[in-house]
């Protein structure tokens, strides 16, 4: 989901022809992937046929470090989780440590929750949805909540003062290491965008970060804004003339290179650090390259020195 609004609500449910349709679930709504089949008879007669799906409950706690983002989070429940560990369940985000995290960053958190297997993914209404929904010309809204005594699947208590910005390491989304630990890894390009990382804020941190500086030799940064309205703000910032002068490509709104149908793929035996979702086997061109995903603050660090780190140096 990019700046942009669809119109969907909190307590809604609405779904989408594509498994990242999840990601609506950051404005308290129920949204999930659906099939070409199902998506023409939600437009024929406005139904779709579900199984109430098991919820995983997930308690975030703690004051979230500088630097640690809602793609930080997501990767540090998919290595709790595992590829598979939330198949047809709904992962729903609580605790104190929400109010902290940017609507852009809620975001991100349930557009990853598919690389589990999820469901869907939902967040609480609170302050921060409903700010995001009156710039957007939503008021008065009732959000939803869990009912007293909920039963979960699950329960996971994640204290991300303790985390620091994480990496997974290719082929799987669910091998996520301190990106201090991967310093030694040389990068041939940045692909910052897509669906998952192509919101203002993830763009805007990118050129916070390069401001004033150059991507290191041999280097390729790639940014893809998400949308027309993030394209337009951040131009009207200056954000992207930033990102020009730096030495990356800023292409148009598109999904770039993520699922191998765009500028930016990979050749034989290439490394690539990606705020993209996925790091399959051939994903983003050669099944001989390798794609490490990671944050904007993350990808923008390893552009400027020309290896995986999230130390500004």
């Amino acid at each position: 989901m990019s700046s942009g609004y669809a119109g969907i609500r909190p307590g809604c449910i609405a779904v989408g022809t594509d498994s990242h349709s999840c990601t609506y679930g950051a404005l308290n709504a129920f949204s999930t992937g659906v099939g070409v089949a199902e998506a023409a008879v939600v437009f024929a007669c406005d139904q779709c046929w579900f199984k109430v799906p098991q919820t995983i409950r997930v308690e975030l706690v703690g004051d979230l470090p500088r630097n640690v983002l809602g793609k930080d989070l997501a990767l540090k429940l998919l290595q709790i989780l595992g590829e598979s560990g939330a198949a047809y369940q709904c992962v729903e985000f609580g605790g104190d440590a929400v109010a902290q995290i940017s609507f852009d960053s809620r975001v991100t958190l349930c557009n990853m929750m598919i690389e589990a297997g999820a469901k869907g993914a939902i967040m609480p209404c609170d302050d921060v949805t409903r700010r995001w929904l009156k710039a957007h010309g939503v008021t008065d809204v009732q959000g939803v909540e869990p009912d007293a005594g909920t039963q979960y699947a699950r329960n996971i208590i994640l204290n991300v003062s303790e985390m620091r910005p994480l990496v997974a390491v290719p082929p799987h989304i669910d091998c996520a290491v301190e990106a201090r630990m991967l310093n030694h890894i040389k990068v041939d390009q940045v692909v910052i965008g897509s669906c998952t990382n192509g919101r203002y804020e993830d763009i805007a941190l990118a050129a916070q970060i390069l401001n004033g500086k150059k991507v290191a030799p041999d280097v390729r940064l790639l940014v893809f804004p998400a949308s027309m309205e993030v394209e337009s703000a951040l131009k009207a910032d200056g954000l992207l003339q930033i990102l020009a002068e730096a030495g990356a490509s800023v292409f148009p709104p598109s999904c770039g290179p993520c699922a191998g149908i765009h500028n930016g793929l990979l050749g034989d035996g290439e490394v690539a650090v990606s705020t993209t979702n996925r790091n399959l086997t051939g994903r983003m061109g050669s099944k001989a390259a390798q794609i490490y995903i990671a944050s904007p603050v993350v990808a923008a660090y390893s552009a400027l020195h020309g290896f995986i780190t999230d130390w500004e140096g």
